[in-house]
């Protein structure tokens, strides 16, 4: 059976339902703690300081100069408009702007962006290990449900607290019609708006990046999808054995040298 719960704020405040059990509820909360400052909300604010539109990221890779982040492509148009990262500092909040979008697929709806000038945060660990119905996962992101604003607009509002979401895997994973590394996982944790882009852990480690919900299921990106994209867009072909720690690697230095131009038009791979 599924279940889901929430946290805001107070890792004791959550609600249960379909089945987890409060034990099963507390190790993956426990599980996904220290990984809290690797997840980021996107925010993309108008000419008035309002915001317009807010997204999930994680911290994959660190280099020198800049740190790559991974979330879903449809977080973002066709080029950046002034899209931040929020980062927690002490009480306050702190902004740092999205440099270059280093990689995207439209039809997988997966990408990449960077940040300079980044403090010191843990990036995520990957797995491409199995994920099968029945597994225990738990996503964590930043939800922006939609409010009228004086009766006129309906705009987010972004919630300060991260979500922590846990659930069931709903199906094996499977693949989408005609892209045999399109691989989606099903899974009950209760995301909604603004939860687009955030991890889904199962033993700690990230599995799938969210990317849609319905009323009854939501579903996310494998992240072998991830390692065939990465492979793919590097031209390293299907023998290549390379973990995804080591494209995102190779992507980082490749990056380095592409003028910026060229990062925000020509690395957009074809859906």
């Amino acid at each position: 059976m599924a279940a889901t719960a929430a946290a805001s704020g107070d890792l004791g405040h959550f609600f249960l339902s379909n089945g987890i059990s409060v034990e099963e509820h507390n190790e993956l909360v426990k599980s996904v703690e220290p990984l809290r400052g690797s997840v980021v909300r996107i925010i993309l604010a108008n000419k008035k300081n309002v915001v317009v539109q807010t997204g999930t990221a994680s911290l994959v890779y660190r280099g020198d100069e800049r740190s790559l982040f991974l979330t879903c492509a449809h977080n973002f148009g066709e080029k950046l408009r002034g899209e931040v990262i929020r980062l927690p500092n002490g009480d306050t909040v702190e902004d740092y702007p999205i440099e270059h979008i280093v990689y995207r697929h439209k039809g997988r709806d997966l990408l990449l962006f960077s940040v300079k000038d980044l403090p010191q945060c843990q990036c995520l660990e990957f797995s491409t290990d199995e994920v099968k119905e029945n597994d225990k996962v738990v996503l964590l992101g930043f939800s922006g449900p939609p409010l009228w604003v004086n009766n006129k607009e309906l705009v987010p509002a972004p919630v300060v607290a991260l979500s922590i979401l846990t659930g069931v895997v709903c199906t094996d994973p499977y693949k989408t019609e005609g892209d045999q590394h399109h691989e989606k996982i099903i899974y009950s944790c209760q995301a909604i708006q603004g939860h687009s882009g955030s991890p889904l852990f199962k033993n700690g480690k990230l599995v799938a990046v969210h990317i849609a919900a319905d009323k009854n299921w939501r579903d996310g990106v494998s992240t072998n999808t991830v390692l065939h994209s990465l492979r793919e867009h590097l031209e390293l072909g299907t023998d290549n054995e390379d973990t995804i720690d080591k494209l995102l690697e190779r992507l980082y230095n490749k990056s380095g040298h592409v003028p910026y131009a060229e990062l925000q038009t020509c690395q957009e791979e074809e859906e």
